[in-house]
């Protein structure tokens, strides 16, 4: 889907426009919902989350209402998911490092996290009644997008993006001296939420914006990959400890790859949050001011590059 503001002076409009889109794309997917289609409806779920993110409703119970409406409806769809981002996971450190499990027994390993996502599977596309609540949940959600502002005004706009920013900052600052796995787990939410932000907004300065946002989306799934391999791990433990030589090794190769991802996440946050929120939003504004000056950002360099 192409999800971003097309016209920068019809705010209000825009918002609702792809609030539409979002909540109608996941609602048709759940009419055949395989383990596929759940996931995508969990991403539109997440997609029209950041979305109410954008602006402060005058009614701020409803606003909340909504979104809590929405959170209902992807937490429904959850446990299949779960059981299949656990099978992922295992799959993906599997593959990426051969050597040193190449002498785990991973066939005895993975066939009860196989067998689960399978189940999980089966019961989600069975005409569950976890489908059933989650596309009520979702037509609720659309019954109070005409409750949306008409027209949210730039400044207000930009100030629940830096909302966003700030809370993103301050996530990062605490992963940066020692966070926890929730830290760590909060902290990709607000990335996702900047994200989805600079998806919406990228037409106003595209060269500028287009990069960010793909680092971002970069750390997103860094941090993501990183907390789906702490539920494995702590799936695998038990709550008890570990006496299996093989299991144990593979978890410490996945405790490993653990503490790498976050390095690496730590490092690109200092640079995507290294400005104060009030810089951040700054930009933003000028980049918008321009776009709704100038128009949308066009190709530019020599002539014959920009010819045709």
């Amino acid at each position: 889907m192409a999800i971003r503001i097309r016209k920068p002076r019809q705010l209000g409009p825009e918002l609702r426009r792809l609030g539409e889109e979002l909540l109608g794309d996941a609602l048709a997917r759940l009419e055949d919902p395989t383990a596929e289609a759940i996931h995508e409806t969990r991403k539109r779920c997440k997609e029209v989350r950041g979305l109410c993110r954008m602006f402060r409703h005058a009614d701020r119970p409803l606003q909340k209402r909504f979104d809590r409406t929405v959170r209902d409806a992807s937490r429904e769809l959850s446990a299949a998911r779960d059981a299949e981002a656990r099978l992922e996971s295992f799959d993906a450190l599997a593959a990426v490092e051969p050597e040193l499990l190449s002498a785990v027994k991973l066939a005895a390993l993975r066939e009860p996290l196989a067998a689960a996502a399978r189940e999980a599977e089966r019961e989600a596309v069975d005409g569950s009644a976890a489908i059933d609540r989650a596309r009520g949940l979702l037509e609720t959600a659309q019954g109070l997008l005409p409750s949306w502002p008409d027209e949210p005004g730039l400044h207000a706009m930009l100030q629940s993006v830096g909302r966003t920013y700030r809370r993103g900052r301050k996530a990062w600052k605490r992963c940066a001296a020692g966070g926890s796995t929730d830290d760590f787990h909060e902290w990709r939410k607000r990335v996702k939420y900047g994200w989805y932000h600079l998806r919406y907004l990228q037409h106003a300065s595209r060269s500028v914006l287009r990069p960010r946002k793909n680092r971002l989306h970069d750390l997103a799934d860094a941090l993501g990959d990183e907390h789906d391999l702490a539920i494995l791990v702590a799936h695998l433990r038990g709550g008890s400890p570990i006496e299996d030589e093989h299991l144990q090794r593979f978890v410490r190769v996945a405790e490993g790859r653990q503490l790498d991802l976050r390095g690496r996440a730590v490092g690109i946050g200092a640079r995507l949050f290294a400005e104060p929120t009030s810089d951040h939003v700054e930009r933003l504004r000028r980049y918008v001011k321009a776009w709704r000056r100038h128009g949308r950002e066009l190709p530019i360099g020599e002539l014959e590059e920009i010819s045709g």
